[in-house]
């Protein structure tokens, strides 16, 4: 038996619990392993943006990053 795998499969399987927790896992993977800082390009970005506005800094802005991504991790074991 074989099955054919379609781009509709995929977004179906993806919208699954198990699909999500396989893409959520994968994007996670990618920014733990990736090799640079994947902020890197968007350091300049928040730093220009806290001269005009100056309640956003980068320490803050970086732990708001670092929560939303942990947060659905550690939701999945609440």
């Amino acid at each position: 038996m074989r099955v054919r795998v379609t781009r509709e499969r995929v977004i179906d399987w993806l919208a699954t619990p198990p699909g999500l927790l396989a893409a959520y896992g994968a994007i996670l993977a990618v920014v733990g392993l990736w090799p640079v800082p994947v902020d890197r390009q968007l350091k300049a970005w928040v730093v220009a943006i806290g001269k005009v506005v100056p309640v956003v800094t980068y320490p803050p802005v970086e732990s708001l990053a670092n929560v939303a991504l942990f947060v659905p991790w550690a939701s999945c074991w609440h």
